[in-house]
């Protein structure tokens, strides 16, 4: 079996099922009595545990198997889905949020760090085109079956299920290769980081990880209060979205491999994400849904750009940690944008966080021209 496909396996099934409370959390809070606030502090705390794991987690990539720390993540998410399925109070939900924005980090981080290295930048971009598009599909069609299960069943239910199947992840992590390690000092990593290209790369992608911060508190919220939707419909929405992700990030980089350079890409990413967030908020249910496909091909696009980013921008040996360096300021972002739009949204209408965030990713579009002048490999 190709090593690679561990990686793009364990990253797709993890995201099936993590997708389902991305989306459906505010709701499921929501109906436990939650204030606004309250979901926004425990998204908030959810997303900074998870910065403050970060960078450690990626050095630890470059120096222990990424294997062990796969598996350690998924038993730490095994039991933050345990706690939402058994409590419903605030205070008992703090601790296990820790449980869950830590573990979520260290798969994703353990994972990318993995992927990065069994790929040895040897036609990276097929194997991004790969990964990134059966992570859509997979998150698409966690969105969708997790919702039928909800309307089904119940919240408490769907995260056990969630739990049980994790279980199985774990095994499958067992069998997954051992990747090379080494030995940095600190300064060099940064030295690779303190350059004005990759600062300029790490402030852009702030900036887009902002609307998914947006997104956490208010897109499910949006659809359910403004556009009427059930959880079924809901997550069909979201769901069939996310799916033809999948057709876009194989779009993407055949645009790629025909001529089309990562900046241009990344421009256009950018203005479809950016205008088509803020339209997708119109009353009416199919022009929002259609306007929420474009946005998803501009995401898709901006999902390669990251990724090949990262091969392009950092050395092989030291991609772990500086991988992670990518993970922290987007999930700094995501924690901000969490923060300040759950607010809003509750006092000024749920559609308001996903016109503010579009806006702000269009302005991204000006530090992509001075990225531009600073990069000739791109």
């Amino acid at each position: 079996m190709n090593p690679i496909f561990y990686p793009i396996l364990i990253n797709s099934c993890f995201r099936f099922f993590s997708q389902i409370l991305v989306f459906f959390l505010p709701i499921f809070l929501t109906q436990n009595g939650l204030s606004g606030l309250q979901i926004g502090i425990l998204l908030f705390i959810y997303t900074i545990t998870g910065i403050l794991s970060t960078l450690p987690i990626g050095y630890l990539n470059d120096r222990i198997h990424s294997r062990k720390l796969i598996i350690f993540g998924i038993c730490f998410y095994i039991l933050y889905l345990l706690a939402l399925s058994f409590f419903n109070n605030f205070l008992i939900f703090i601790p296990f949020f820790i449980f869950g924005g830590m573990g979520s980090n260290w798969v994703f981080i353990s994972l990318d760090s993995m992927f990065f290295r069994l790929t040895n930048n040897i036609d990276p971009i097929s194997k991004i085109k790969n990964l990134n598009s059966f992570i859509f599909l997979f998150a698409g069609l966690g969105a969708i079956t997790g919702s039928q299960i909800i309307g089904l069943l119940n919240f408490q239910i769907t995260f056990r299920l969630m739990a049980v199947f994790m279980i199985f992840l774990v095994l499958i992590a067992l069998k997954a290769p051992n990747t090379p390690t080494f030995r940095f000092e600190l300064s060099h990593y940064g030295k690779e980081v303190w350059k004005k290209k990759v600062i300029l790369f790490l402030l852009i992608f702030f900036i887009i990880a902002m609307h998914f911060g947006a997104e956490s508190t208010s897109y499910a919220l949006f659809l359910k209060n403004n556009l009427g939707l059930s959880i079924q419909g809901i997550g069909v929405y979201i769901g069939l979205a996310v799916i033809l992700m999948f057709f876009w990030v194989r779009l993407g980089t055949s645009m790629l491999k025909k001529g089309l350079n990562i900046i241009s890409l990344l421009q256009i990413g950018l203005l479809l994400s950016g205008t088509f967030h803020i339209l997708m908020t119109d009353s009416n249910l199919y022009f929002s849904f259609f306007s929420r496909v474009i946005h998803e091909a501009g995401d898709a696009f901006l999902s390669i750009c990251l990724y090949l980013g990262i091969s392009r921008i950092f050395s092989l040996e030291r991609i772990g940690g500086l991988s992670s360096l990518i993970t922290f300021t987007n999930t700094l972002a995501m924690s901000l944008g969490a923060l300040i739009y759950g607010h809003v949204g509750e006092k000024y209408g749920y559609e308001w966080p996903l016109i503010l965030s579009g806006i702000g990713t269009l302005l991204a579009l000006i530090l992509v021209r001075v990225w531009k002048k600073e990069n000739k490999i791109f």
